[in-house]
């Protein structure tokens, strides 16, 4: 169920739900600087988001019975995730616990640093990951892949510039560092064999486990620059000493896309996600949502609210 046909399906489902509930009275609600299911599960932000049957109907036994499906999350990544007092806090929270309402289960979160994410769905010790995990078509070859938001890559140096870095070429002769196993590290690997094959200085690339150490790192002035997901970055940006820490160049990345991550050997997992997100889009939950953190930019029209659109040619 990841062609275009499949997800004109889904949305058939999602949107002929909606329109269900609107007739019976029970319509669901819309809101730079640096089986027979169980209950829907109460939450921080899916008030006025209803349950649905049939989209529910399409999750793998062991999840309806279970009622939970275990997360894979990275906190740190505001406005996305984090963690605050014991509480998990951002857009992704609150997207899933309004997605986990539409179907009926709970999202139980597990915590792990980036690059174990994928091992662990493979591995069965998760079965989905949330993050602002870039989709590509390698990763749709060993999960499957629900868009959810658009994104792009920035770059970070700090105040004032002094390395005078506008560009990827400028990067030629500093160090760099991101956070490992993303698209961005991959995206500097290769700068990083341009700067090497055009004769220019070697550009020093380090990767850490979380962003907050990579920020760390460039506080302390161990590096001239950080590359990561734009959104979060701006966000943390104006965040860290008052917003004087840190410039964001001029400079992003070409529009690509973030997507939940599910286990292939879940079989209507990423499906389910999928129809819950075109529930929320039709009702206007998702847009409110995606409004509320900030990520307004960042909102995907449904004809790209897909599963594994890099492979089916939907995400280009």
């Amino acid at each position: 169920m990841s062609t275009r046909t499949a997800r004109t399906l889904l949305f058939t489902l999602a949107v002929g739900a909606t329109a269900a509930l609107s007739l019976a009275g029970c319509a669901s609600t819309g809101g730079g600087s640096p089986s027979a299911a169980p209950s829907a599960p109460a939450g921080g932000d899916s008030a006025g988001v209803e349950f649905n049957q049939e989209i529910h109907d399409l999750l793998p036994a062991d999840i309806r019975s279970a009622g939970t499906i275990q997360l894979g999350v990275t906190i740190g990544d505001p406005p996305y995730m984090d963690k605050v007092d014991g509480e998990y806090v951002g857009l992704i929270p609150d997207l899933a616990d309004a997605v986990g309402t539409v179907m009926g289960v709970d999202f139980e979160y597990v915590e792990m640093p980036f690059p174990g994410l994928i091992p662990a769905l493979q591995s069965e010790r998760i079965q989905a990951v949330w993050t602002s995990m870039f989709d590509n078509a390698d990763r749709e070859q060993v999960i499957d892949m629900a868009s959810y938001a658009r994104a792009s890559m920035g770059i970070i140096v700090q105040k004032g510039n002094p390395k005078g870095i506008e560009d990827l070429d400028d990067l030629c002769g500093t160090v760099a560092g991101t956070t490992k196993g993303t698209v961005q590290e991959a995206t500097l690997v290769e700068q990083q064999k341009k700067c090497q094959d055009e004769g220019e200085p070697e550009l020093t690339l380090k990767l850490y486990a979380t962003q907050n150490d990579a920020y760390t790192q460039a506080q302390a002035g161990v590096l001239d620059s950080v590359m990561l997901t734009y959104t979060p970055m701006n966000y943390q940006a104006g965040l860290i000493e008052d917003g004087n820490a840190f410039d964001i160049i001029d400079w992003t990345s070409p529009a690509g896309y973030l997507a939940v991550g599910a286990s292939n050997l879940q079989d209507g997992l990423a499906e389910s996600i999928n129809a819950a997100l075109l529930q929320l889009a039709e009702s206007g939950d998702y847009q409110r949502i995606m409004t509320e953190h900030g990520a307004d930019a960042d909102i995907l029209d449904v004809d790209l609210l897909v599963v594994n659109g890099r492979t089916s040619g939907v995400l280009e």
